[in-house]
């Protein structure tokens, strides 16, 4: 009778188990608990925006996800082909920036076109990337007078940075520039972060060992940058803070992007998108 009961007990537990295989999906450390997954081959872009929402780029197309991970909107424009960066700071005007043609165009909350500003009467050769200041003008770098700009949707500079090969004695290429909490942080190829005040003064420079993936995200006040094994935290405001590692949960593919945003942690494989719950004090 014994021997019964306690292989009905164990049979039920494995029903358990096997009717919610997501909820217990989780990495050694317990910092991450797999909540969905998106199936999606290669996206181009990555994004997620300060209302929980998840933006992708593939083969051209702007997709907007909700928290869930289901479909809201799509945009594609045909004529310019696929973005270079996608800046989702104010989630009710999207800058998408298409490098090849140096035009801007802004979106609505339902990727409804709204405007156009077009780069190239500006006189510089390549902007490598663009992103909205919270002013609702526009950073660029320019690699003439390589400095970090503000410039009005007229092509009006505003304010600029020293020049920055003065600094370290290096020219940045950078891949992304953001602004979060007035500070504005610009990522370069060689993985290098180089952090400046909302007027464009340098205030510091962060370097890794590791290449890094593309994308600053934050948590709280908290930035985040990452590799293909690990999650960094560190707090730009304080520089005698350490950086903190936090090992990335494994999967069948390195990661492509990972974001981070509040509780949530997404990381972008070449066939899929992951979306954890995320305790970074644990």
């Amino acid at each position: 009778m014994t021997i019964r009961i306690s292989t009905a007990i164990i049979c039920l537990i494995c029903l358990q188990l096997l009717a919610n295989p997501i909820a217990t999906a989780q990495t050694e450390n317990q910092q991450f608990q797999l909540l969905y997954e998106i199936p999606i081959q290669n996206a181009g872009l990555f994004a997620t925006d300060k209302l929980g929402n998840l933006y992708t780029v593939h083969q051209g197309e702007i997709r907007k996800y909700d928290s869930q991970g289901a479909v809201l909107f799509r945009f594609n424009d045909m004529l310019l082909g696929p973005p270079s960066a996608i800046d989702v700071t104010n989630p009710l005007q999207i800058l998408v920036y298409y490098r090849n043609f140096q035009t801007v165009i802004f979106l609505d909350r339902t990727l409804t076109f709204n405007a156009k500003v077009e780069l190239w009467p500006l006189g510089i050769p390549s902007i490598p990337t663009v992103a909205m200041a919270s002013d609702g003008n526009l950073w660029l770098y320019n690699e003439i007078s390589r400095t970090i700009q503000k410039i009005s949707p007229d092509g009006i500079l505003l304010t600029q940075s020293p020049d920055l090969t003065l600094l370290d004695n290096t020219t940045p290429r950078p891949v992304e520039i953001v602004e979060r909490d007035n500070l504005v942080f610009m990522q370069t190829e060689e993985g290098s972060i180089r952090i400046f005040d909302n007027f464009g003064g340098f205030i510091r420079r962060i370097s890794l060992k590791m290449p890094l993936l593309t994308g600053i995200h934050q948590i709280h006040r908290t930035m985040t940058l990452s590799d293909e094994e690990n999650l960094y935290l560190f707090h730009p405001n304080d520089p005698l803070q350490e950086i903190r590692t936090i090992s990335l949960p494994d999967g069948p593919t390195p990661p492509r992007f990972v974001a981070a945003w509040q509780d949530r942690l997404y990381i972008v494989r070449n066939e899929k998108i992951e979306c954890y719950r995320f305790a970074p004090d644990q």
